[in-house]
């Protein structure tokens, strides 16, 4: 019988990071959403049997659900949550490179998409 190869799990910094990546991810799609409203309507119908004697058989109801989608006003409040959950990215990635000197960790590109955010906010 072979032993398996041990692994090493992901530190905590690249778990961090890992989450971080997806993330932004979710962040950069919810920017593109922000003016995308969903209408949904939905129909039931109620139908009721009879038996050949005139009393009722049973009864069989339908539902039917749409859903559509809008463009309309850029909601703020989901603006201000993207922004606090920009910050509270930011201040997670200071806190993991405060100790490393000199590395390029992408917190520059996080600060300027920040700035980006704040700035359509001020506008909105």
């Amino acid at each position: 019988m072979e032993k398996e190869p041990l692994t090493q799990s992901p530190s905590t910094e690249d778990r961090i990071q890992q989450l971080t990546d997806q993330l932004m991810e979710k962040l950069f799609q919810a920017v593109g959403e922000l003016d995308v409203y969903t209408a949904v309507s939905k129909t039931r119908k109620k139908e009721t049997l009879y038996n050949e004697s005139g009393k009722s058989a049973g009864e069989i109801i339908t539902e039917k659900e749409s859903r559509r989608r809008y463009r309309g006003i850029i909601d703020r409040g989901a603006l201000k949550q993207l922004t606090a959950a920009l910050k509270d990215l930011k201040d997670v990635q200071l806190s993991l490179t405060s100790g490393e000197d000199g590395e390029d960790t992408g917190v520059v590109e996080i600060a300027s998409i920040l700035e980006e955010l704040e700035g359509g906010e001020a506008h909105a």
